[in-house]
């Protein structure tokens, strides 16, 4: 792959598969093979997983959007800088809703197969949204 293809895939996934919460997309950017290295707790490895993980962040967080501040394509692999921002309006991981405001960084590496995502590693700084949702 090239790096604007994998530039391509990586604002699809962003802003139409994550943002907007479009399960219907999925088989088109991920490998039937898509392992997430980085799953949150409770949740599979697998794509199912990943949507599954997506999902709770929206019905967790309302006004939910990342927004892509770096991405970086070589080869067959893409990583992203992106700013979370939302309210924390519904459970998140065992925490009843604080109304309150979240803006965090998360970094996410891709890999990719055949020109589908194959691999996924994030890291959200989760100590921050602890500290901003008041329970730090």
């Amino acid at each position: 792959m090239n790096t604007d293809e994998v530039r391509s895939i990586g604002y699809r996934i962003v802003n139409e598969f994550i943002n907007n919460a479009r399960m219907d997309i999925a088989d088109e950017l991920f490998s039937p093979n898509f392992v997430n290295h980085s799953p949150a707790e409770g949740v599979s490895s697998d794509l199912e997983g990943f949507k599954q993980y997506i999902s709770m962040q929206h019905a967790a967080f309302s006004d939910f959007s990342l927004t892509i501040e770096d991405m970086i394509a070589e080869k067959d692999k893409g990583a992203v800088r992106m700013r979370f921002r939302g309210v924390h309006t519904g459970d998140y991981m065992g925490i009843p809703p604080t109304k309150k405001q979240v803006d965090t960084t998360v970094i996410s590496i891709l890999r990719f197969d055949n020109g589908k995502v194959l691999e996924r590693w994030s890291v959200t700084n989760r100590l921050e949204v602890a500290r901003q949702l008041g329970i730090l």
